[in-house]
């Protein structure tokens, strides 16, 4: 995951990289490096605490939503969410993060990231970050942690929709919107009519 300043540039470039970058100066990364070991990161948002959450599609097995910290190493191609990837057995987990939640094959096959909830229309939602799966068109809305290493509180179905399910958006008032690629449309979630 990189991270660069688009309204300034630098050395012939079209931006400038963040003095605070973690690995600006260590030969290990290019220094536009803020995170790494994603996959397929697939939608990103912030919460209203500033952290930047992170859906990552898995490769065979597994789905993952993510609190992304500066410098930290998420684990891909090692790890595939919390389960070793290569090798599947004993793989070497010191100094990976594991995803804050994670869903397999039985629920999903493709992961879309979301926003965190912060209207008053559905004040059960409110504060919980929504997400969804694009092939089993799922929605989920899940309690975030306070630490980005701990587990997610608790996570709530929405429901399954017939919709390819392939980005979110969020208004000025904090309601939160899908799109399906499928028909093209808008929805806004909302609560159930019935």
């Amino acid at each position: 995951m990189l991270r660069i300043d688009v309204n300034s540039s630098e050395n012939g470039k079209g931006y400038k990289i963040p003095e605070d970058n973690p690995f600006i100066n260590d030969s290990c990364c290019a220094p536009e490096t803020f995170a790494y070991g994603f996959r397929n990161p697939w939608r990103y948002s912030f919460d209203p605490k500033g952290r930047l959450i992170v859906a990552d599609v898995g490769q065979d097995l597994w789905e993952e939503v993510s609190i992304v910290e500066r410098g930290k190493n998420y684990g891909w191609n090692i790890k595939e969410a919390s389960h070793c990837f290569e090798p599947k057995r004993n793989c070497k987990q010191e100094g990976l993060i594991d995803p804050i939640y994670e869903y397999g094959r039985e629920e999903g096959q493709s992961i879309t990231g979301g926003y965190v909830y912060s209207n008053s229309l559905i004040s059960d939602l409110n504060g919980k970050y929504i997400f969804a799966d694009f092939v089993s068109g799922r929605i989920w809305a899940l309690d975030l942690p306070d630490e980005s290493t701990q587990p997610a509180k608790k996570v709530y179905s929405l429901g399954k929709w017939p919709l390819l399910i392939s980005s979110f958006g969020k208004d000025a008032a904090g309601k939160v919107y899908l799109s399906d690629f499928g028909s093209g449309k808008i929805y806004r979630i909302d609560r159930s009519k019935n």
